[in-house]
């Protein structure tokens, strides 16, 4: 069978043998048509009869369900993005009645606020006229009015807030936050000194331990045999702990310790943050509308529209962070830095021998001292830096954001050649969210999707789905229900 010739031959033979016997079985007139409703019903029954099909269908069917329900329940819910503006505008009026400049930290966190949310103010309205399918037209084309000059409806648009939030970001950095900044790079001068001040190392001894054990067998004749086993397993005797003390940078520690206290007695803003009195009806119906659904039907309040309105301020990082920044910095000058002035007087190293298998040992009372000031010191550092690199990150973002939503325009409306206009979308959206979560840690919920939710309901509804499908099939094995064990003679 190697001739290709032959192969070919072989096949269409085989076909042919496969015609004549469909035909046979169909007939001239026909009539063997007739025979597959019954074929078919015969086949669903004996699958019925001899499987758990009953279970698996119904297990998938819920699934299935659950999945179209609450998920398109959650897709829909992550096309609208909770919105709340800063009222701006209003805050400036009310600094100028007071014959006050708006201080710069104002400035920058309602600029970001005002960007973002008209960015995602671009993605609700984009959903609304979007009947099926992408939003990705709409959105471009919503961009488009909000980056046209000649399309301004209000005093502060996407062009003029993506170039203050940069500008207002460095100037928070160098003035507002100053202090902040250098107390950040001090505590970590000060963080890895005290690191490098203690070696900390312990060695466990053990030995190894023989063990018997013993087993009886019964083979199929009866036959017992006794088998003798023997193991090995290691005994914890003691740990060795080693603590060797630099004295070099126990003292370059300490001194920049009390440097810090000197020059930083506390750390705090030397502005606060100004916001709104009341909300504007554009404010307020964004505020509103971008909510209905978890609202379900409630009326906000003037005061629950003007807490939205300066979520701007409670929510961001900064003063989210700020009261343990207060409390960490007095906790370093005021207490880790007059006692490892003393401790250090008397550090030394240490060897001892302690039965400590989980290895909590805390050390000499001088390595306890260092441990708790460098923990002091490395968490300080994590809540600076939070809100340090978040206005570093945004202000390098916005050039980004500017960049990627005239690629958007150009793209999509403009019919230039470039990448996939949704992924630009994509690239949009999740930096602008970035952005965001930085800025405002305890802001808005903006990811919307709670698939989470999808996952529990599915698993949920899957199990209720087999558990029917456990009791349809228990009552056709008990005859309830298609006829029992002997239903199959029923159609034949």
């Amino acid at each position: 069978m190697n001739n290709p010739f032959l192969r070919i031959k072989g096949f269409f033979s085989a076909v042919g043998e496969k015609y004549q016997e469909m035909k046979e079985f169909i007939g001239e007139d026909f009539s063997g048509l007739k025979k597959f409703p019954r074929m078919f019903w015969n086949g669903i029954h004996n699958l019925l009869d001899n499987t758990k099909i009953e279970i698996v269908f119904f297990w998938l069917l819920f699934a299935i369900v659950a999945l179209i329900i609450v998920g398109s329940q959650e897709l829909d819910r992550g096309k609208v993005i909770p919105l709340a503006f800063s009222e701006k505008s209003q805050i400036e009026r009310d600094c100028e009645k007071l014959g006050i400049d708006v201080p710069v930290l104002t400035r920058f966190h309602t600029s970001s606020n005002e960007l973002y949310m008209k960015i995602f103010e671009c993605w609700n309205k984009s959903w609304d006229m979007t009947l099926f399918g992408s939003n990705v037209s709409a959105f471009a084309a919503e961009l488009d009015r909000r980056m046209d000059p000649a399309m301004k409806f209000h005093h502060y648009e996407i062009p003029q807030l993506i170039k203050l939030v940069p500008a207002e970001a460095n100037e928070a950095l160098n003035t507002a936050l100053k202090d902040f900044v250098i107390v950040l790079k001090r505590t970590v001068t000060i963080k890895n000194a005290l690191g490098e001040s203690w070696n900390r190392h312990y060695f466990d001894v053990t030995h190894i331990e023989s063990y018997t054990t013993t087993e009886t067998y019964t083979d199929s004749d009866g036959n017992t045999r006794t088998e003798t086993t023997t193991h090995y397993r290691t005994i914890y005797d003691y740990t060795i702990y080693d603590y060797t003390y630099f004295p070099k940078w126990g003292e370059e520690s300490s001194s920049l310790l009390n440097k810090l206290a000197a020059d930083y007695p506390t750390l705090d803003l030397k502005e606060r943050l100004i916001v709104a009195k009341k909300t504007e009806a554009d404010n307020e119906y964004a505020i509103q509308k971008s909510r209905d659904e978890d609202l379900d039907g409630k009326r906000l309040g003037p005061e629950e529209l003007v807490q939205f309105a300066r979520n701007w301020a409670t929510g961001s990082t900064l003063m989210a962070n700020l009261p343990d920044i207060r409390s960490m910095h007095l906790a370093i000058v005021n207490s880790d830095a007059p006692r490892w002035r003393t401790a250090k007087r008397t550090a030394h190293n240490d060897h001892y021998i302690r039965i400590d298998e989980s290895h909590s040992d805390p050390g000499p009372d001088e390595y306890q001292v260092v441990d708790i000031a460098h923990g002091h010191a490395r968490e300080q550092e994590r809540l600076i830096s939070e809100v340090v690199d978040g206005i570093t990150f945004v202000a390098n973002a916005a050039p980004r954001q500017e960049q990627l939503i005239r690629e958007l325009i150009a793209v999509k409306l403009d019919g230039k050649k470039g990448r996939s206009p949704r992924a630009i979308m994509r690239d949009i959206m999740e930096l602008t969210k970035e952005c965001y979560f930085k800025l405002f840690r305890r802001g808005f919920g903006i990811e919307r999707g709670r698939w989470w939710l999808v996952l529990i309901w599915t698993i949920l509804l899957a199990l209720v789905g087999a558990g029917i499908g456990w009791l349809f099939d228990l009552a056709g094995e008990r005859g309830i229900i298609h006829g029992g064990p002997s239903r199959n003679n029923f159609y034949r």
